[in-house]
């Protein structure tokens, strides 16, 4: 059989499915879930209701929809019937939209890249400079190793002026392409970031040392 979720995530929507079976009991609804997706329009608003019971609780948005997708994954035949669930999502959403990290910004890359080439840092600067210039995650490039970075002479290709980076476990791949690359075009660092990456044998770490390690630097 294909395997939809990784372990972490099956946990996560069992974790989630165990405090909405707490809601319910703690609402006198003592019927078991098999009973009760046996009225799918009903069981879909007892879920929509223990969300909205989260959201006013200051609950967590993610924690919800973990539930709905795992209860649409364990019991197909509610799966048709969540649209109300969804719908709240949708609706919390737009009452609180998300708030991505900031990018990092410009002058203190550069103070980055001073400070670590100052300190011989070099395959600190060249993985900062890589995921500025790619607009990577950082986790992303720590745990890149040579084999997926291609450079201009792994192609034959000397006069080019790019490079990619194949994304192991791409944060995006539920919601998204499953393979993903990252690019880094002509720049003022392209030569600093081929010398400091070409040495390196396949199984090498672009980075040496732990995210940890990387942080403390």
């Amino acid at each position: 059989s294909v395997v939809m979720v990784d372990h972490c995530t099956e946990l996560r929507q069992h974790v989630q499915l165990d405090l909405f079976q707490k809601w319910l009991l703690d609402r006198h609804v003592k019927s078991p879930l098999q009973v009760l997706i046996g009225s799918p329009t009903i069981f879909a608003q007892l879920v929509r209701h223990f969300g909205i019971a989260c959201y006013h609780k200051h609950g967590s948005r993610y924690n919800f929809a973990v539930l709905v997708t795992g209860l649409g994954r364990l019991y197909s035949t509610v799966r048709a019937s969540l649209a109300p669930a969804w719908d709240l999502l949708a609706a919390w959403d737009w009452l609180h939209p998300v708030e991505h990290r900031p990018p990092l910004p410009r002058m203190l890359y550069r103070a980055l890249i001073v400070a670590a080439l100052a300190f011989g840092h070099y395959r600190f600067a060249a993985v900062v400079c890589f995921g500025f210039r790619a607009v990577n995650r950082i986790g992303e490039v720590l745990q890149a190793t040579r084999s997926k970075l291609v450079l201009p002479a792994d192609v034959l290709d000397f006069d080019a002026k790019f490079l990619y980076l194949r994304i192991l476990e791409p944060k995006s791949k539920r919601r998204g392409a499953r393979r993903q690359h990252s690019r880094v075009e002509d720049c003022a660092e392209f030569s600093f970031i081929v010398a400091v990456f070409s040495p390196l044998l396949p199984f090498e770490k672009l980075y040496p040392g732990s995210p940890a390690v990387f942080r403390r630097r």
